[in-house]
């Protein structure tokens, strides 16, 4: 037969601490919103420095639009690859965030649209090989967008999958 001691009475845990527990500050109403206003990820500031009504594009020189590009694409490769890795994993399973997130890929695609014609113009061998990437680029956006099907709205879905086919049909022209 196995022994069972009875249990104790309760006892607050603070007794029990080495010290008496910090308090919880709220932080004051204004530093919460600036919290909040920061929406925009990584990728999305990227594109908004490349962004066609931005003073930051038509003051820059070729080299820094090369060099923002660049940076952009190799952006939109890295989230790309991680979404479809995500989404492997996943299993095919509903995955709200992810179709979120590649709503934000589609976004940035978007924007590119709108800086193609000065790249024509300025960086025409940037642009070629750019568009040799998004070539591929768009192969996994629209292998993410399959598999993520049942992940949002149909209406959100077929929204997405106009703009990216509207974004590949510019760019890749």
């Amino acid at each position: 037969m196995i022994r069972i001691d009875p249990v104790g009475e309760s006892e607050a845990i603070h007794t029990r601490l080495p010290h008496a527990p910090v308090p919880r500050h709220v932080l004051p109403h204004a530093v919460a919103e600036a919290a909040g206003e920061f929406q925009a990820s990584l990728l999305a500031q990227h594109a908004l420095q490349l962004d066609p009504d931005g003073a930051q594009r038509q003051a820059a020189t070729p080299e820094q639009l090369a060099a923002q590009l660049a940076q952009l694409l190799a952006l939109l490769q890295e989230r790309i690859d991680d979404l479809k890795e995500r989404a492997l994993l996943a299993g095919g399973k509903p995955a709200h965030g992810l179709f979120a997130e590649l709503e934000q890929v589609g976004e940035v695609l978007a924007r590119l649209v709108g800086l193609w014609p000065q790249l024509a113009q300025s960086l025409p061998q940037q642009q070629q090989e750019a568009r040799v990437r998004l070539r591929l680029m768009f192969g996994g956006c629209h292998f993410l967008l399959r598999v993520l099907q049942h992940s949002a709205e149909q209406d959100d879905w077929q929204r997405l999958a106009g703009s990216l086919a509207d974004s590949e049909q510019q760019l890749l022209a």
